[in-house]
């Protein structure tokens, strides 16, 4: 019998801790590209995954006091289209243009990247 899986989609930083909290073995899923493969592969299974796509804190690229935050949510379309990341990490936006297709680019998030990398 196969694993019924719960989604939950937090919509601020507040809720996803709550979730964390009510969900300690929850995976956690940005765009999803990497873990679903996973997760249909059946190399793992999830009886839950808390998706972090509607936590805008999450989807952000922001330049400040000379420092840049990206967020885990962010997809790797919007780096690739943000005057930010083109003009101030050329070699990253280099790498994620090399990254899958655009539809992969679209979904995939720099989060996942990096906990998948």
């Amino acid at each position: 019998m196969k694993m019924k899986t719960s989604f939950l989609l937090p919509e601020s930083l507040a809720a996803l801790w709550m979730d964390f909290d009510a969900h300690p073995n929850a995976k956690i899923m940005a765009g999803g590209t990497d873990l679903l493969v996973f997760l249909r592969a059946g190399y793992g299974k999830a009886a839950t995954i808390i998706c972090l796509e509607n936590i805008s804190e999450l989807n952000t690229i922001k330049q400040r006091d000379g420092y840049i935050t990206i967020g885990a949510a962010t997809s790797l379309t919007n780096l690739l289209e943000s005057s930010v990341i083109t003009s101030q990490l050329a070699v990253l936006h280099s790498a994620i243009g090399e990254l899958g297709s655009p539809l992969i680019r679209n979904m995939g998030t720099i989060g996942g990247n990096i906990c998948t990398g």
